[in-house]
């Protein structure tokens, strides 16, 4: 209990003056994002906020810290309220921009998943005129993504970008990526816990299935994207962990009969994770295509605490864990915590990569 009041009240006190949350670091989604801006994917800290006001507002010692809770989400409701639009007038459809203070372009789906993540929890608070306008939003956000998904043959998916976009080349475009897919499928499973949705239930059921196939066809080496030109084919613990959470939390909406299969499947992931990245201390952020972690890396809380996070629902999903995996997710996150659960981040835009950016940005007009 100690520790999620701690946790929680971090993220209540670098919440943005507008209600929104900000990644921390400068990095490039198409547009430059300037370190201090709210953007729509870090809006999963509404999920989790509304996952500990649920904890905390049982115990009476938490109560000005629960009232603190609920108002920090009502001003990201407010935040996303304000920034979401319908995608084309006469649509049913809302979308909201991965960075509204950059560009009013969608740009990626996640963006509207994670919002959608959000709101879902977030929607009891309301009064009942303010749920009326809500709903609709968050009805539309739905009803964007499963009109967004893709049919493939071992399983839908959604395609990284918007595909309405016409700043891409067909390659970037035709760009998959599995580990945001698991993430989006993983708040999209919260979000139908608290605020039911057609549309979302069937993006559930239809968005588990490549993950999982992913995860067996590949033993639990489920590659970021559907191309080695992305990452190098490296594998990106942050993203890979969040496979093996995602399918755990996907298997109340699935038959039971899926169960056995899922839980192979995650725990192919999850065994791959702490057979192969362990440092003894952390979980390295980076293997190689040779499954070798890239030890130039330094310790990287931000992706321990995905890993952390997921494989903690990967041991409580079943008797069938190893002991060891509960003693190294421990062990993480004691080393999370003694660096105040802050540090660097490889996805960050450095001098160099800025200078690259506005050099390419120059050069075609842009």
């Amino acid at each position: 209990m100690k520790e999620i009041a701690e946790v929680s009240d971090k993220l209540l006190n670098i919440q943005k003056k507008d209600g929104g949350f900000d990644i921390g670091y400068d990095f490039n989604f198409g547009f430059e994002h300037k370190k201090g801006e709210s953007t729509s994917p870090e809006l999963y800290a509404v999920t989790v906020l509304n996952v500990s006001y649920d904890i905390l507002v049982e115990y009476s010692e938490y109560s000005e810290l629960s009232k603190k809770i609920k108002k920090s989400i009502v001003a990201a409701v407010n935040w996303i309220k304000i920034h979401s639009r319908l995608k084309h007038e006469g649509s049913s459809e809302w979308v909201i921009p991965y960075g509204p203070y950059s560009t009013n372009k969608t740009m990626v789906y996640n963006g509207v998943s994670f919002a959608a993540g959000a709101l879902g929890p977030s929607i009891r608070f309301f009064n009942e005129s303010e749920k009326e306008i809500l709903i609709n939003i968050y009805d539309g956000f739905c009803l964007y993504l499963l009109n967004s998904l893709t049919s493939g043959k071992h399983g839908d998916f959604w395609f990284y970008n918007d595909q309405e976009r016409t700043d891409l080349s067909t390659l970037k475009r035709e760009k998959i990526d599995y580990y945001h897919q698991a993430q989006q499928l993983e708040v999209h499973c919260i979000a139908e816990q608290y605020q039911s949705n057609q549309n979302q239930n069937e993006i559930i059921k239809r968005s588990w299935k490549i993950l999982s196939f992913m995860a067996v066809k590949y033993n639990g080496r489920v590659p970021y994207t559907n191309s080695d030109i992305y990452f190098r084919g490296h594998y990106h613990l942050w993203g890979l962990a969040s496979i093996a959470s995602a399918l755990s939390t996907c298997k109340k909406f699935v038959s039971i009969e899926e169960h056995p299969a899922i839980t192979n499947a995650l725990f192919n992931v999850a065994n791959f994770i702490t057979e192969k990245a362990w440092s003894g201390e952390f979980f390295h952020a980076v293997l190689d295509k040779n499954e070798k972690p890239l030890t130039e890396l330094p310790f990287m809380p931000r992706s321990d605490a995905w890993v952390v996070a997921s494989l903690s629902k990967v041991v409580a999903d079943s008797a069938k864990f190893d002991e060891t995996m509960l003693e190294k997710v421990i062990t993480s996150y004691e080393s999370i915590k003694k660096c105040d659960f802050s540090g660097p981040e490889n996805h960050s835009v450095d001098f160099k990569k800025k200078l690259v950016i506005n050099l390419y940005k120059f050069k075609n007009g842009r």
